[in-house]
């Protein structure tokens, strides 16, 4: 069986995304009145009310505003320099929901301040998936050979991609 054939299900899958500034974007958090009034705008339309923003001020470093989604199973950091988006069971949710959280989220940060600009992108997705219809050995026997002196045995593998 080839690996197009494989079949995954998928138990649970989580992403976080960052979004860098170009620059410090102090503005945002030291008068978070518009950002706050732009998240509730942008945001309400995904369940956001008053009670799911806090700000967190453990230090100018890790000062950001925290607007939690819990039904949408989503977490939304807005820091002095980036924002950060966090989605649990991604596989509920959606990745239309997310795709739409994430372009909201930003909407909401460039009307309240419309000279922040973003100078890089981070992306780290996690899927735990359950193998459907073959046997984990006969999967990873397609992408690991187990030299013959080692015996059967049950393997594991990891892949890396540099980034296109």
């Amino acid at each position: 069986m080839s690996a197009e054939n494989n079949v995954l299900k998928s138990i649970r899958s989580e992403v976080h995304y960052q979004g860098t500034y170009a620059d410090n974007a102090f503005g945002l958090l030291s008068a978070p009145i518009p950002l706050y009034r732009s998240l509730l705008k942008h945001l309400s339309l995904f369940g956001a009310t008053f009670q799911n923003f806090r700000l967190e001020t453990p230090n100018l470093a890790d000062c950001h505003i925290v607007v939690a989604l819990p039904d949408l199973n989503s977490t939304i950091r807005i820091s002095l320099d980036r924002f950060e988006l966090d989605r649990w069971k991604l596989q509920e949710v959606g990745t239309e929901t997310a795709h739409r959280i994430a372009l909201a989220t930003w909407a909401a940060i460039r009307e309240a301040d419309d000279s922040i600009q973003l100078s890089g992108h981070m992306v780290d997705l996690n899927i735990f998936a359950e193998i459907q219809g073959r046997t984990y050995r006969d999967l990873m026997a397609q992408y690991v050979k187990t030299p013959e002196e080692l015996g059967v045995m049950d393997l594991g593998v990891a892949f890396y991609t540099p980034p296109v």
